[in-house]
């Protein structure tokens, strides 16, 4: 129901003067959730008009230092595993999608009796968002959290600015053959917080899941409603390339 109102209270947000991002800029603010997260050495906010680096060699360590305890990631190999190994909520939606629409990608027999419990918990949950995200799903929320684990990495040096754009155009590129606007990005990367959430916290609906939520929640009606980084700027258009040869004639 939440999801649901927040929803309706973004719908009924009036048309604000916009302009277009670069794509640079672009790719930063798809990491506007996340964003807020304090990060051990970036102790402030890292804006969307540019990345940001670790003021110092101290504080740049203490980053690095974070991202290898917490997030396991030493070098740029890591932290392209880490962050398509544990951001996939994506994936596992197109996965349910196979099933609700009688296609399935897998015969749930193959799992042993603990996975198939846990798969069918995680498919109920997620299909109670369905009707909402529909075939666009949960990326939204890999990609803002992908974004900006990148960003932090790239902020303490693990991976330098040319390594950070080229691991993100492709996640921009992807965002927008999915989604249509800044509304439609937040309602996916809502849901599928709050589908992360779940699965983390071992399929319970508890009080953390509740918190996870609220935290969310704050943050997207910040992002419209308070700061409006979502609302001050137009969903980006990737230029459609020109072929020397018009399409027809290529052969």
């Amino acid at each position: 129901e939440g999801v649901e109102q927040f929803w309706k209270d973004v719908c009924a947000l009036p048309q604000a003067d916009t302009q277009m991002p670069d794509r640079r800029r672009f790719i930063l603010l798809l990491s506007g959730l996340s964003s807020y997260r304090k990060v051990p050495g970036i102790e402030e906010h890292q804006g969307f008009d540019s990345l940001y680096h670790c003021k110092g060699r101290i504080a740049a360590n203490q980053t690095k230092e974070y991202l290898e305890k917490v997030m396991g990631v030493t070098d740029k190999e890591s932290l392209y595993q880490v962050a398509n190994n544990f951001y996939h909520s994506g994936d596992e939606y197109d996965q349910f999608m196979s099933f609700w629409e009688r296609r399935p990608v897998f015969n749930e027999k193959d799992l042993t009796a603990e996975g198939r419990g846990a798969f069918q918990k995680c498919k109920g949950f997620a299909e109670l968002f369905r009707d909402l995200v529909e075939n666009r799903g949960f990326f939204a929320w890999d990609c803002n959290e992908r974004i900006c684990l990148y960003r932090a990495a790239c902020a303490c040096g693990l991976i330098s600015d040319a390594e950070f754009w080229n691991l993100c155009e492709p996640l921009a590129r992807n965002a927008t053959q999915l989604y249509r606007s800044w509304k439609e990005y937040a309602l996916s990367a809502f849901c599928g917080a709050i589908y992360f959430a779940y699965c983390q916290y071992g399929c319970q609906e508890g009080e953390e899941l509740k918190q996870f939520y609220a935290i969310n929640n704050m943050l997207l009606h910040k992002l419209f409603l308070g700061e409006g980084h979502w609302t001050r700027w137009d969903w980006y258009e990737f230029p459609v390339k020109q072929w020397a040869i018009p399409g027809p004639q290529i052969k």
